[in-house]
This record gives C-alpha cells, structure tokens and sequence, in this order.
C-alpha cells in the first residue's frame, strides 16, 4: 500500500510504508533504510531512545525486552540525553 496522505497525518499500513515516508520526507537524501527486528525474537515492535544531537540511538523490543544501542551509539550513549520517540500505527506527520 501506498501511504495515504489525504489527511492531516499520513498513513501507512507497515514498515515499507515508513521507508517511503523516509525517502519523501528527505527529498530523496535517504540513499538506504531497512527494517529493524530484535535479533532475540524477530519482533519489529520496538521502543525508541533517541538524541539526535550525540547521534545515538536505543532500540527495546516490547516482546522481550532486549535493548541494543544502534551503530557507534556506544560512544556516545554515556553523554547523551535520550528521549523516547513516538511512532503509532505507521503515523507520520505531514511535512507540507
């Protein structure tokens, strides 16, 4: 499915939808994106921790609870100021 943006918020149907949003959203600076899934459980719903300003991020599987830093977050983890990011049902903002 396509996302569907005849609403305030745009809406998809699964992570595909959120790789296309991303691409759009970047006016086409996204050159790769992948799904991401607990490697304990295969789940793909996850929680998010996230400072964008260290460049670091927190995964948490809801299933099991595993929680991993993504990439070089290690480095930078200890100094970061982390906030939980919020995406619900494939909801992203409109950016027009």
């Amino acid at each position: 499915m396509a996302i569907d943006k005849t609403q305030e918020y745009w809406h998809g149907e699964n992570a595909e939808d959120a790789i296309e949003y991303l691409v759009e959203y970047s006016e086409n600076n996204v050159t790769k994106a992948a799904i991401i899934k607990c490697r304990q459980c295969n789940s793909d719903i996850l929680t998010y921790k996230i400072d964008s300003f260290e460049g670091a991020i927190e995964i948490t599987c809801t299933s099991c609870k595993e929680a991993r830093l993504l990439l070089d977050s290690e480095d930078y983890w200890e100094d970061s100021e982390p906030e939980e990011a919020i995406c619900t049902n494939a909801t992203a903002p409109n950016s027009t």
